[in-house]
């Protein structure tokens, strides 16, 4: 067996010095543009990329000798499901998405109605108790209520002070 370790704290690693290419990977988590590159989420918000960047040399070194003596290489990154139901809240908050799985229409309202000047209000309630599903742009209202018509079979009516939700003339879930 060959033996080696890579010294670190508390205890050297592998604990019994079997360091090979047959049972050890190299991981590089999330180095990606978002994170560590020009024009990347941490860049346009104006952080300062000298602290996140500072690893790359340093990873660059550690990807070199691992492939070159043989080992396994494996790059994750940040990833989210097509629908991003799976997207964490402060991140929808960020990209300014509000995503509803399974929600019933009177909480989808209440949170919808918080990024709104003109409150969505329901003529029924209902109608409340009906379940939408969907991912939305904040301010994009055009879009967020033509899915309630086509998905939830409501008109929509608006006024000026507030935009009426009610069931489609002959429609009976």
């Amino acid at each position: 067996m060959d033996q080696r370790q890579v010294a670190a704290d508390p205890y050297s690693w592998p604990y019994n010095g079997d360091l090979r290419a047959a049972n050890t990977a190299l991981v590089v988590i999330d180095m990606q543009t978002d994170f560590c590159g020009i024009g990347g989420y941490v860049d346009r918000m104006g952080y300062d990329l000298s602290l996140t960047r500072a690893p790359i040399a340093p990873i660059a070194a550690v990807l070199a000798a691992m492939r070159r003596l043989g080992f396994h290489v494996f790059f994750t990154r940040e990833g989210h499901r097509p629908d991003l139901a799976d997207l964490p809240e402060n991140k929808r908050w960020r990209s300014q998405r509000i995503v509803f799985n399974d929600i019933a229409l009177d909480t989808a309202l209440a949170e919808y109605n918080r990024y709104t000047r003109t409150p969505i209000v329901l003529s029924d309630p209902a109608l409340g108790s009906r379940h939408i599903n969907g991912v939305f742009h904040i301010g994009d209202e055009a879009a967020f209520l033509s899915a309630m018509e086509q998905g939830l079979h409501l008109k929509a009516t608006r006024a000026t002070t507030q935009t009426v939700l009610e069931p489609e003339a002959g429609y009976t879930p």
